[in-house]
């Protein structure tokens, strides 16, 4: 039984050696060409990876940096903990009112032109909206 030779994908040679590396995609690398597309840093050794855009290896650090979903107020990127509200990620400490910027708890919210906001600038917009002014001169 004859086993088929494992070309590198980085340097398109043959892997002869017996320790090789195998990404998530199934693609096989020599140890020293598993690194990450942005900063060069070997990856090999178990350190955490992710797969980007055009099917690209990256390391933690610059997946976090470059491609990782990011808070929609301080645009950093998002850790584990996060609000979601109007097709919108938060960190907590960062979801607020989108006019008084007052922290909102996640029960206590309304959503206005994709904006959140607290009820109290909610209405604050609504009574002023021209829907709102509209349907106070129909009923005059």
């Amino acid at each position: 039984m004859t086993e088929v030779p494992l070309t590198c994908v980085a340097c398109g040679n043959v892997t002869l050696c017996p320790e090789f590396v195998y990404d998530t995609l199934g693609r096989v690398y020599h140890p020293e060409h598993f690194t990450c597309s942005v900063c060069g840093k070997n990856i090999a050794a178990g350190f955490d990876y992710f797969i980007g855009n055009n099917n690209s290896i990256l390391c933690d650090i610059c997946y976090t940096l470059k491609l990782a979903p990011k808070c929609f107020t301080c645009k950093q990127p998002l850790g584990e903990w996060i609000v979601e509200a109007a097709g919108k990620q938060f960190h907590e400490k960062c979801f607020s009112c989108y006019a008084c910027k007052k922290l909102l708890r996640t029960s206590k919210i309304l959503v206005y032109n994709g904006n959140v906001y607290c009820h109290e600038d909610y209405w604050t917009l609504r009574r002023g909206s021209p829907f709102r002014k509209l349907w106070c001169y129909l009923w005059k």
